[in-house]
């Protein structure tokens, strides 16, 4: 079982440097594609913006994203379209979760948590479903945020 490793950084260049330390050690060691889970809402997006900054393959990087807002890809409430922004003019392939095929091996799998409690789609008082065998599952938060009143994939 890999350790988990909890960063405490509270600056964006600190943690960006951090994740592209890790990238580069993922990318020296495989020569496929280095598949990364990375979470949505609005922390993360200044990070990213200085991760896709440095210089690293990113033709050899898939972004997944960690959960997302049952909405198109053009909404403003949409992490994927977010996040297919920022890393796809650099050259990382962005995986739609409602596209996606099998899961991969994740160098990295970043999760946050929201101001309500939630990690990924997984509200606090809203039934995730476990005994559902699926990958991927469609869920309601209950109540829905008022902020982001949407479905979760």
């Amino acid at each position: 079982m890999v350790k988990p490793e909890i960063i405490e950084e509270s600056g964006v260049g600190a943690i960006a440097d951090w994740l592209e330390a890790l990238l580069r050690n993922a990318l020296s060691q495989r020569q496929d594609v280095v598949a990364i889970s990375v979470p949505g809402g609005s922390t993360p997006f200044p990070i990213f913006a200085e991760l896709v900054a440095r210089d690293l393959d990113w033709s050899r990087i898939a972004v997944w994203p960690g959960d997302d807002r049952i909405v198109p890809e053009d909404h403003p409430a949409s992490n994927t379209g977010k996040i297919r922004a920022l890393f796809e003019p650099v050259g990382a392939q962005v995986v739609s979760l409602p596209d996606a095929g099998d899961i991969p091996h994740f160098a990295l799998v970043w999760l946050g948590m929201g101001g309500d409690g939630h990690i990924a789609s997984l509200f606090p008082n809203t039934d995730p479903k476990a005994d559902d065998t699926r990958l991927l599952r469609r869920l309601t938060p209950d109540p829905l945020p008022p902020e982001a009143p949407f479905d979760r994939i």
